[in-house]
């Protein structure tokens, strides 16, 4: 399965869990992929107001983790992992390689609206 796809299964069963701390674990997970996308995609102040919403300690642990692996990092071997990760999945037919990971979101958001209509077409029968 492509990397976006594993994502959002891991993210709709964690976030359905009955521990708080898996459901915690599934909407972190995806959180750099989200403020990601987010960033990239509105304006800048409509992208500051965005982040404003979520809770500091929140933003806080994002920081921390991203200050943990980023002190990790090296920069060759990093580069050489990257090449060779995009190419293998490439190779196994995931067209956009590493950017799959982002793809999560757009799996998500198709994910809502279909709920929505679903929801709608229920509730229209149990109508009529």
């Amino acid at each position: 399965t492509s990397e976006a796809e594993a994502n959002f299964y891991a993210y709709q069963v964690c976030t359905r869990s009955t521990v708080p701390a898996i459901r915690f674990s599934g909407y972190f997970s995806i959180l750099g992929h989200v403020l990601s996308n987010a960033q990239r995609l509105i304006p800048k102040e409509e992208y500051l107001q965005f982040v404003q919403r979520i809770r500091p300690e929140i933003i806080g642990l994002a920081k921390d983790t991203q200050a943990y692996w980023t002190a990790k990092y090296s920069p060759v071997v990093g580069a050489v992992q990257d090449w060779m990760y995009d190419l293998y999945l490439k190779g196994n037919k995931i067209e956009s390689g590493r950017k799959n990971y982002s793809e999560v979101v757009g799996l998500l958001i198709s994910y809502r609206e279909w709920e929505k209509k679903t929801n709608q077409t229920v509730l229209q029968k149990c109508i009529k």
